[in-house]
């Protein structure tokens, strides 16, 4: 076996050892609530008042800040 097919199959091997550990049996995934938006004061609020009727402990947040070309583009 060559010195390259040997490195392919280590670097196989390690991703997926990730992908057991991330995705594996008994690991607890965290749904997540996302929002891209433009930054607007009212668009905060609105997310902050979202968070508080939810159970912050259940589920992960993230609230993205951007142009409009990029709110756009992180909806697909």
């Amino acid at each position: 076996m060559s010195a390259a097919l040997l490195s392919f199959a280590r670097m196989l091997l390690e991703q997926a050892d990730i992908m057991q550990k991330h995705f594996g049996v008994g690991n607890k995934r965290v749904p997540k609530f996302c929002v891209s938006c433009q930054y607007y004061s009212f668009a905060v609020n609105a997310f902050v008042e979202v968070v508080k009727e939810c159970d912050a402990d259940r589920y992960g947040f993230i609230l993205r800040e951007t142009q409009t070309g990029s709110v756009s583009r992180s909806m697909n």
